[in-house]
């Protein structure tokens, strides 16, 4: 349970942060990321809606951290290579807080899948009050 509201509570922090305004130029260069993250995390979340014990966490975490790494890198290129009047010292930071929220919600999926596969989903499946 407390990976789960933890999880969640991930989750409403990222949609909050989500929010706030970030340099244009930084969510253009980034949409096409952001994109496979969501995909990522839409794919897991069905696949352990269907199964919780089938996703293979390792191979998960793995590319969840690589999705994360890229955007890190990809910033880093984007803010050397842009004119950094474009935006704002506060929407850089606010990117950099949406980068976090990544983070953390990719973070919280792995550890709620983690605990989701130790429970005997056959039990709770079960018919008690037929």
């Amino acid at each position: 349970m407390n990976s789960l509201e933890t999880l969640t509570l991930r989750v409403q922090d990222f949609q909050k942060i989500q929010k706030d305004p970030q340099a244009f130029v930084l969510e253009q260069e980034m949409q096409n990321d952001m994109q496979v993250w969501y995909q990522q995390i839409q794919d897991t979340l069905q696949k352990l809606s269907e199964e919780p014990t089938a996703e293979k966490l390792e191979v998960f975490r793995s590319k969840l951290d690589e999705i994360v790494e890229h955007f890190e890198q990809h910033i880093e290129r984007t803010l050397n290579k842009i004119d950094t009047a474009q935006f704002s010292k506060q929407d850089g930071e606010n990117f950099y807080r949406l980068l976090g929220a990544f983070r953390s919600v990719s973070e919280a999926l792995v550890d709620y899948a983690s605990n989701a596969k130790d429970i005997d989903w056959t039990q709770w499946r079960e018919e008690r009050f037929a």
